[in-house]
Parts: C-alpha cells; sequence; structure tokens
C-alpha cells in the first residue's frame, strides 16, 4: 500500500490501475490509500518524514470505490485530512456494498466501477500517468433524476496532483458522465436520488 511510497517509486498510478485487475480476482483486498500528499511524477520523492503518493487527490479518492476492501482507513495524520477538498467523499463512501458494475478499462491504463450501497451509486474511475477523456453511460443508475456530486481531476492537477474540483449535477440513467482525468488522475461520484 502507500507505506510503500517511503522509499520507492514503485507505487506508480500504472501499478494502481492494475492491481484491480489482479489482486481482486479472488475477492476483496487491502491496500493502504487515502494520501493527501499527491504529488506529479516530476515532483514525487520517496520519504519517511510527511510522506508522499503518485498521482492526484481524485485518483486517491476513486480507489475507496474501485478497490473493494471493507476495512478501510485514512492513513496519516488527522490533520492532513481535516478541511481539505475530498474529505467530504471520504467521509461519505462506505466500506460495503449491495451491487458493482465494471464500466471500462484496461489493466495497466485505467478502469472505472460503479458500486451501489442502498439507494446511492458510487462510481471511482483513475487512469495510470496518461492522461484521458471518458464519456462513462450511467445506465446503471435505475429510473428517475439522480444528484451527482463529481469529484474530479482540477484544472491544473498536472502540474499541482491536489488540485481538486467538486462540483453538482442533476443527471439520469440515459446521460453520459464526460470524465477528464490528468495524468496520474481519477474522479469520484456519488450519485444519490434526486429530491
Amino acid at each position: 500500500g502507500m507505506e510503500y511510497s517511503k522509499w520507492s517509486r514503485r507505487e506508480t498510478p500504472e501499478h494502481l490501475a492494475t492491481i484491480p485487475f489482479t489482486r481482486m480476482l479472488a475477492g476483496p483486498m487491502d491496500y493502504t490509500h487515502g494520501c493527501f500528499n499527491n504529488a506529479t511524477r516530476e515532483q514525487f520523492v520517496p520519504r519517511q518524514i510527511q510522506p508522499m503518493c503518485q498521482g492526484t487527490r481524485a485518483n486517491q479518492l476513486a480507489m475507496y470505490v474501485v478497490y473493494l476492501s471493507p476495512l478501510e482507513m485514512l492513513s496519516d495524520y488527522p490533520e492532513d485530512y481535516l478541511g481539505k477538498p475530498g474529505f467530504e467523499f471520504l467521509e461519505k463512501v462506505p466500506t460495503v456494498w449491495d451491487e458493482t458494475k465494471v464500466l471500462n478499462g484496461e489493466p495497466s491504463e485505467y478502469v472505472t466501477i460503479a458500486r451501489r450501497n442502498g439507494k446511492d451509486w458510487y462510481l471511482g474511475s483513475m487512469t495510470n500517468w496518461t492522461s484521458r477523456d471518458l464519456n462513462v453511460p450511467l445506465s446503471f443508475l435505475g429510473p428517475g433524476a439522480w444528484q451527482a456530486q463529481i469529484f474530479t481531476d482540477g484544472p491544473n492537477a498536472g502540474q499541482d496532483a491536489k488540485s481538486l474540483s467538486i462540483t453538482t449535477k442533476r443527471l439520469t440513467a440515459g446521460d453520459t458522465l464526460p470524465l477528464q482525468l490528468a495524468s496520474g488522475g481519477g474522479a469520484a461520484v456519488i450519485f444519490s436520488p434526486a429530491r
């Protein structure tokens, strides 16, 4: 997990986009994610004090949906999370799921998974060091309108991996959600039935 980043550069977005296709084949996996000290490939330095991770904050948020891991944690100091953009997603995301849909993916390249808990759907999308635009069909959503809280790479996430955009949209199962993933980037979305 993330602790490997204290002494190595091997915990790359490419590796992180591979393990859903390998380690999760047998069921849930153990992985330490949730790093908010995000770094681009150029900025990353393995270190023991205030360790950082490769890839964007949205990439880390997406792992809470993409990785099936019922025993979740936040692995840094509490002050690294409190009041920081994206923490509200971590406060809401469940650890057990009623239904799972794999929406797209290619090992070592990218992956998008949607999981349902009760009436709400959560979506996580991750890419390797290649930035990419994905158009994700929302046909997995049930009938009616949905309120989507969308956590995506900010406009300058390619230079500042902590950059996060948080928007809200009203969507239906007939819509397609466009996602712009930065290098090492991702997206995390909460879909709740619209009132």
